[in-house]
């Protein structure tokens, strides 16, 4: 195995940081002359997945002229999927697209990722390799020659494991530790398809816009982009989407416009019932522009905080853009060519004992909110920063041979993104201190290894509250705390009963 020795605060360019191994034949590994300071171990080889740099890496705390030894990194064997795409009746379905999908938590929402795709064979036979262990949805696509046989009872569409047209009808296929699971079918059922037939009307004031390309994507519990069906939209700027069952879908009309890389043009949702959806009009919306100013409390003409702000957009992450504000000297900023839709806006300072007191944006409260961006012209962003953040500062119990644990701060109301959550590692002793806490009810975690992603979801966030270890930060207080470390176990079982996976 390929063994790698990363800094625990490596941010990734400058792989002269790292240290490079070879495992034995008997599994044992050796490094050299390795720096003092805490470390997180990855390996990977061929046949297992690829032990990266995640929650779940083995982390070492090397001391000045220590001989570290007896460190054990584990590697998972990958598992697979296999079994038939057949119709109905057992008809084989050749040249199938098969895909292994799988919910994961991403900036606080739960999303699909693919994790393996094939084409089944002239028999429908299939096999999805290289799989970690997980919950698995299973879709099956039929080809563009299958799908051009109708019969009297429609057109093959794809169906989801075991004979579902959507994903919330789904189930799914249970993968653990190098398992592999055999002979499972994905009936393909026939039915009536509809298209969505309408035009483009491009604003008179967006111009430079090029290569428009239409998106359609179902719409239902789990974010389904990794199901999107793209066509480009011909120069007329008529568009006719065909092969869809009855649901609810998106429309995203993406392009590259005049400063604005790949934008969201155009967003709607629509909804298709036993009948084909004609006169959609899609008007492409204005880039927009929002313009702030930045405060500190009680402090009229004293020097601001180094501050940056950000618009995170909530919708459309792998189209919408995201914004960054530089604030100058007077406190104002501006987000120009901001896509229409719902964001958050975040706030950051490297100055000690600031925090954030309020936003406001046209004078409605947006702190850790959803801000609506969709029919705004002018939008006003007011920031007031305050200097009575509190401390927290206390020690990890039970920490085992774990040497550095993630501290996880979450407060009682969470942004739609998980907004507000404070990570931090605790020291080698296990003691740890957390700075810059802005004021309110906290609930405190400790674990060995914490995915932001998956703290961050407010979802998973609630069921974990009865765990947590509440506390009150108050202006310019200093608390001591003790945390207990949580069982990692504890923590997949929580994830797993929201169908979330731990990156």
């Amino acid at each position: 195995a390929a063994v790698h020795l990363i800094p625990l605060r490596y941010k990734g360019g400058d792989h002269s940081q790292q240290l490079q191994a070879s495992s034995q034949a008997d599994g044992t590994f050796h490094f050299e002359s390795a720096s003092p300071g805490n470390y997180v171990i990855t390996a990977e080889r061929a046949g297992f997945v690829p032990n990266q740099l995640n929650s779940r890496s083995r982390l070492v705390t090397v001391v000045s002229g220590q001989a570290l030894s007896g460190v054990a990194v584990s590697l998972t064997p990958e598992g697979s999927i296999g079994g038939r795409v057949e119709e109905e009746d057992g008809t084989p379905v050749p040249g199938a697209r098969v895909e292994a999908l799988a919910a994961l938590s991403t900036h606080g929402r739960a999303s699909l990722k693919l994790y393996s795709t094939v084409d089944a064979d002239a028999q429908g036979q299939f096999s999805l390799a290289t799989l970690p262990p997980n919950d698995y949805y299973v879709s099956a696509e039929p080809s563009a020659t299958e799908k051009k046989k109708p019969t009297k009872d429609g057109e093959l569409v794809r169906t989801f494991f075991p004979r579902s047209f959507d994903i919330d009808g789904a189930s799914t296929v249970g993968v653990s530790a190098g398992q592999s699971v055999r002979d499972i079918k994905v009936r393909v059922r026939r039915t009536t398809t509809f298209h969505i037939r309408g035009k483009i009307a491009e604003a008179a004031t967006e111009t430079g816009v090029q290569k428009l390309t239409l998106a359609v994507s179902p719409r239902g519990a789990v974010d389904s982009l990794s199901l999107t069906k793209k066509i480009p939209v011909n120069g007329n700027k008529i568009f006719d989407i065909g092969g869809l069952t009855p649901g609810a879908y998106t429309l995203r009309l993406t392009a590259g416009a005049s400063g604005r890389h790949d934008a969201l043009l155009a967003r709607q949702d629509v909804e298709i019932a036993a009948m084909n959806l004609d006169g959609v009009v899609l008007s492409i919306m204005p880039a927009l522009t929002v313009s702030g100013q930045v405060r500190v409390e009680g402090s009229a003409n004293g020097p601001l905080p180094r501050v940056s702000v950000v618009a995170k957009p909530l919708e459309d992450m792998s189209h919408a853009t995201q914004g960054f504000a530089a604030v100058a000297s007077d406190g104002s900023f501006t987000f120009t060519k901001l896509d229409p839709g719902p964001y958050v806006f975040h706030v950051f300072s490297a100055d000690p004992g600031m925090y954030l007191k309020s936003l406001t944006l046209n004078q409605r409260d947006v702190l850790n909110k959803e801000a609506d961006l969709s029919e705004i012209s002018a939008a006003r962003l007011e920031v007031v920063m305050s200097a009575g953040a509190g401390e927290v500062d206390g020690t990890v119990q039970g920490t085992g041979d774990a040497p550095v644990s993630t501290i996880v701060f979450a407060p009682e109301a969470v942004g739609p993104d998980g907004a507000g959550v404070l990570f931090s590692y605790s020291r080698p002793d296990g003691s740890f201190a957390v700075k810059n806490v802005r004021p309110g009810k906290y609930f405190g975690y400790a674990v060995q290894r914490g995915d932001p992603n998956l703290w961050q979801n407010p979802e998973f966030l609630r069921t974990m509250q009865a765990q947590g270890t509440s506390l009150g930060v108050s202006e310019n207080s200093r608390l001591q705390v003790q945390l207990p470390l949580l069982p990692p176990e504890q923590v997949d079982q929580a994830a797993g009963r929201l169908g979330l996976q731990i990156q």
